[in-house]
């Protein structure tokens, strides 16, 4: 990262505003991929700005692509840009945890259910997968009974943290702040300044005053 760093400083002034305009772009396309819940080609667009950019940039690209990484659930990837970060250990700490958490994968996904479960949703998502995948009750070859195994691990790692209550609040609490991040990062400024200027109350304050 250094060799790169030092590559970019050496540029000419002619190079610069070239190469300025090829990140932009490619942060565009990368950012407009993110809303469309199109990751792979983000984090593309997002690794091509970082052979290009300025490298008063290279920060706010690397946490748009370490964002984009741990959401395709590529831990190892995102923690190689997201460490090189100043003033992040907060995220960093929140990726490591959702990388211990989520090695098999998100629970709620693996077992197919929405985040505000209870016990009881969670209890019947775990039985019709057990029954679907019991690799007792394979009657196929070697390498399906191996590949039920496999889900089978998932499943149990998935319904045993989700009956954690402890575990689960740690899960969630970590999963709201990465998400929390990723708003702010790709949040639109024209949207964010539609919603600041948005105050709570002023169109019930003046309903009330017409009441009157």
């Amino acid at each position: 990262m250094e060799a790169r760093v030092q590559s970019i400083r050496r540029r000419t002034k002619t190079e610069k505003p070239k190469n300025n305009a090829l990140a932009e772009e490619d942060k565009a396309k990368g950012n407009t991929f993110y809303k469309l819940g199109r990751l792979e080609e983000a984090c593309e667009c997002f690794l091509r700005v970082l052979d290009v950019a300025d490298a008063d940039d290279e920060a706010d690209y690397r946490l748009r692509l370490g964002l984009c990484l741990l959401l395709l659930g590529r831990h190892s990837e995102a923690m190689v840009h997201l460490e090189g970060l100043d003033g992040r250990e907060d995220l960093v700490a929140a990726a490591k945890a959702l990388q211990r958490m989520q090695r098999h994968g998100c629970p709620y996904y693996i077992l197919g259910i929405a985040e505000t479960a209870n016990l009881k949703d969670i209890e019947w998502a775990y039985r019709k997968r057990a029954l679907k995948f019991d690799p007792d009750r394979c009657q196929g070859s070697q390498e399906e009974r191996q590949r039920r195994e496999e889900i089978m691990q998932k499943v149990n790692y998935a319904n045993d943290l989700l009956h954690d209550s402890e575990e689960r609040g740690k899960y969630d609490a970590v999963r709201e702040f990465i998400k929390d991040q990723e708003a702010r990062v790709f949040q639109d400024p024209q949207e964010a300044m539609k919603v600041k200027r948005k105050r709570p109350g002023r169109r019930a304050k003046r309903m009330n005053t017409q009441g009157h």
